[in-house]
C-alpha cells in the first residue's frame, strides 16, 4: 500500500501538477497525509527492528 501511495503522488507531481484544479489539490493532500500514515505505522511496527538495543538507549 505504501509503495502504491508511493507511485500516485509520484505520478501526480511529475505529470499532472500544472491541471490540478481544487479537487486534485484535494485528493493529492488526502493521498500525501495516507502515505504519511502508512510510513508511521510501518516504522512502528517493524519487525526487522533490534528491540534489545533500542530499550539501551
Amino acid at each position: 500500500m505504501f509503495l502504491y501511495l508511493c507511485f500516485i503522488v509520484g505520478n501526480i507531481l511529475t505529470y499532472d501538477l500544472k491541471n490540478l484544479n481544487e479537487y486534485g489539490k484535494g485528493y493529492l493532500i488526502g493521498k500525501m497525509i495516507l502515505l504519511i500514515a502508512f510510513g508511521f505505522l510501518i516504522y512502528k511496527t517493524n519487525p526487522f527492528r533490534n528491540k534489545i538495543s533500542d530499550k539501551n538507549r
